[in-house]
């Protein structure tokens, strides 16, 4: 079986530690420092070997999540509206850890069945 390939993008959350703080008092010792979590959404690109791919299920309402991110990226706000999503599950092999990972991935399910059909052309 010869192994093809084929390029996605990414969605990957990042999580940033964030610190702030709060002043409760005059008296410097009796300040709190606040440590948070902060998530955002970034792209990258991604190469995949179809033959590890054993699931492409649509993701419209990631959408969602994105609206709701706290950290809005100039990438979100620049989406058209009608933008897609698919999460794609690829077997990992019997030599991982886990045997299956999962990766969101820009465009919708239509196009990125298309983009793996399109490599036998």
């Amino acid at each position: 079986m010869n192994d093809k390939f084929v390029l996605l993008t990414e969605v990957y959350e990042e999580n940033h530690a964030s610190t702030s703080e709060k002043k409760t008092s005059k008296n410097l010792d009796e300040n709190k420092i606040f440590l948070s979590r902060v998530n955002s959404f970034s792209l990258r690109k991604v190469l995949v070997n179809v033959n590890h791919i054993t699931v492409l299920k649509d993701y419209s309402n990631f959408v969602d999540r994105l609206a709701n991110e706290e950290v809005v990226r100039d990438w979100v706000e620049s989406l058209h509206p009608q933008q897609g999503f698919t999460r794609v599950q690829m077997n990992s092999g019997p030599a991982s850890t886990t045997s299956m990972t999962n990766i969101v991935v820009l465009g919708g399910l239509e196009l990125t069945i298309k983009k793996i059909l399109d490599l036998d052309k």
